[in-house]
């Protein structure tokens, strides 16, 4: 578990419209990611994300099957330490996501999350869903 969760942190919910998402989802996706010298998330299932990364857009953005407007409230949770980080590693500024609604801590421990989680659910089977397609 350490592995996957080195270090514990608390889960801030922060509320983001489909535009603000968009262009967080941009810069997660910009050349560096491709060269391994950034940071790269964890979607939720249901999300589908088609990226062109020769011209660096966006050529589909899902979730369950709908697009994501601009006008769609999405609740995302991230640790502390990409919250404290957040204009760096989301391209988009913490003072504006603020403005949608307060940001809350949701949980005090990801590795409790995770351990709970583990202990509930036995003989897991990982399978590529296949969220995120990369076109060029």
């Amino acid at each position: 578990m350490i592995e996957n969760t080195p270090f514990d942190d608390v889960c801030w919910m922060v509320e983001v419209n489909g535009a603000q998402w968009r262009r967080m989802i941009t810069h997660i996706m910009r050349d560096e990611a491709w060269q391994g010298e950034t940071e790269f998330y964890q979607y939720s299932k249901g999300v589908r994300i088609k990226y062109n990364k020769a011209t660096h857009e966006i050529l589909e953005l899902k979730y369950n099957g709908d697009d994501i407007t601009d006008d769609r409230m999405l609740k995302i949770c991230v640790q502390n330490y990409h919250y404290n980080n957040f204009d760096d590693f989301f391209g988009v500024p913490l003072a504006e996501i603020e403005k949608n609604r307060k940001p809350r801590i949701v949980a005090v421990s990801v590795n409790n999350i995770v351990e709970e989680y583990f202990s509930t659910h036995q003989s897991l089977d990982a399978k590529v869903e296949g969220s995120i397609e990369i076109v060029e």
